[in-house]
């Protein structure tokens, strides 16, 4: 299998990047950052100019949502895999 085109998880939420901005970081215990301090290496920030549009809370849920992809990515592996599994058992591929 190929090595991941992505910066591998866990990754964490700042608040404090700006005004109603949130920014996604790596780990700083797996990736210390270019400085070696602070949080890990910024993955991304975003900020909604429209507040009307993107109340709190909603910016809120989308950091949280983008920063449990790495984990949500190795769920969906561990899911397909044991489907494989499952799948061969039942044609008889596995003993």
């Amino acid at each position: 299998m190929s090595k991941p085109k992505f910066t591998p998880g866990p990754w964490t939420i700042d608040t404090t990047v700006a005004l109603g901005a949130y920014g996604i970081w790596t780990d700083y215990a797996t990736h210390p950052g270019h400085d070696g301090q602070g949080y890990g290496s910024q993955i991304c920030s975003f900020w909604s100019g429209n507040q009307q549009l993107f109340d709190k809370e909603t910016r809120a849920a989308n950091a949280r949502l983008i920063a449990a992809a790495p984990t949500m990515l190795a769920a969906l592996k561990c899911i397909l895999a044991s489907d494989i599994v499952m799948r061969e058992e039942d044609e008889g591929v596995v003993s």
